[in-house]
C-alpha cells in the first residue's frame, strides 16, 4: 500500500485537516530516533521511596506499639477479624489495620 493512498484512507476514516496531515508527516520522519533517544534517558524509579518507607517504617512502628502479633493470638476466637480486634483498639483498628495493610504491600513493592 503506498503512502499516498494510506493518508487518503486515513483521512476519510478520522477526517484529518490538511495541516493536521503535514504536522503528521514530520511527526513520522523524526519518530524512531527521537523514542530511541528517549528510553536510553529513562532511568527505572527506585523501588524504595520516601513513600514507601514511610509506610513500611509506620508499620513496623505499629506491630511494636501495640503488640500487633500478640493481640490476634490472643483474640483470634471471633469469626470476624476486624470485629475481633474492636474491643481491643476500638476506633483505631481500622487506621492500624490499613497502616499494616500499607506497610505489607510497600513491603511487597521491594521484593519485585
Amino acid at each position: 500500500m503506498d503512502s499516498s493512498r494510506a493518508r487518503q484512507q486515513l483521512r476519510r476514516r478520522f477526517l484529518l485537516l490538511p495541516d493536521a496531515e503535514a504536522q503528521l508527516d514530520r511527526e513520522g520522519d523524526a519518530g524512531p530516533e527521537t523514542s530511541t533517544a528517549v528510553e536510553k534517558k529513562e532511568k527505572p524509579l527506585p523501588r524504595l521511596n520516601i513513600h514507601s518507607g514511610f509506610w513500611i517504617l509506620a508499620s513496623i512502628v505499629v506491630t511494636y506499639y501495640v503488640d500487633f502479633f500478640k493481640t490476634l493470638k490472643e483474640n483470634f476466637h471471633t469469626s470476624s477479624f476486624n470485629i475481633a480486634l474492636w474491643h481491643v483498639w476500638s476506633f483505631f483498628t481500622p487506621l492500624l489495620l490499613f497502616t499494616q495493610f500499607m506497610g505489607v504491600v510497600m513491603f511487597i513493592t521491594l521484593l519485585g
